[in-house]
C-alpha cells in the first residue's frame, strides 16, 4: 500500500488585527513614557535648584565655621544668605560686615560692600514662599557658628519654597536654628 504524504502546511503568522493591536499598545506606552520623561526633566531641574540653594546655604555656614575673610582688612561678623519674594529669581550670599545679621536694602545702604554673590535660579524656577514673611535671612556667625534666622539668634526655622512654573511642583529648603539644612 502506497503511503500518502500530507503536504498541507499549517501557515503561521500574524493576522492584521493582532498586528494593529500590538502597534497600538507600543504607541500608547511610548506616548506615556515621553510625557513623563519631559515632566521628569522639569522636576529634575527643580530638584537641582533646591540642591544648589541648600549647597549655597552650607557654603555660607562653612565660610563662617572657617572664618573665611571677605576682603583684606575687613572685620568679618558672619556669612549668610538673603532671599526676598520681590526678586523671586535670585538670592544673595553675603558677608555680614555690619554685624546686623541682615542683607536687606537698608542694610546694604549702610554697608554697600556686603554683597558677595547674587545667585540666579534657573529659568522657570522661582522663590514661591518664604516662611514668616516676604524676605528671609539666615546668617552664621563664627566661631560656633551661631545661627541667626531673620535676625533672631538660635530660634525659629526658615523654610524657602521653590516652585516650577511649568509643572507646578514645589521643593522646600529648610534651615533650623541648629543650622541643619534639609530639602523636602
Amino acid at each position: 500500500m502506497p503511503r500518502i504524504i500530507d503536504r498541507k502546511k499549517k501557515e503561521s503568522g500574524f493576522t492584521l488585527i493582532e498586528l494593529l493591536v500590538s502597534v497600538g499598545i507600543i504607541a500608547l506606552i511610548s506616548g506615556l513614557f515621553l510625557t513623563n520623561y519631559r515632566k521628569g526633566g522639569k522636576n529634575a531641574e527643580l530638584q537641582a535648584a533646591a540642591a544648589k540653594m541648600a549647597s549655597d546655604i552650607r557654603l555660607a555656614q562653612d565660610n563662617a565655621l572657617g572664618a573665611k575673610e571677605f576682603s583684606a582688612g575687613s572685620i568679618l561678623c558672619g556669612w549668610g544668605v538673603y532671599l526676598n519674594e520681590s526678586s523671586p529669581s535670585s538670592y544673595i550670599i553675603f558677608a555680614d560686615l555690619a554685624s546686623d545679621q541682615d542683607c536687606s536694602k537698608a542694610s546694604r545702604a549702610r554697608d554697600p560692600g556686603e554683597d558677595s554673590e547674587t545667585v540666579f535660579l534657573p529659568s522657570g524656577i522661582t522663590i514661591y514662599d518664604i516662611s514668616g514673611g516676604t524676605f528671609g535671612n539666615v546668617v552664621f556667625a563664627p566661631p560656633d557658628p551661631i545661627v541667626y534666622i531673620n535676625g533672631n539668634e538660635n530660634s525659629g526655622n526658615l523654610a524657602i519654597t521653590l516652585k516650577s512654573s511649568s509643572t507646578g511642583a514645589v521643593k522646600t529648603v529648610s534651615v533650623n536654628f541648629f543650622g541643619l539644612i534639609e530639602i523636602n
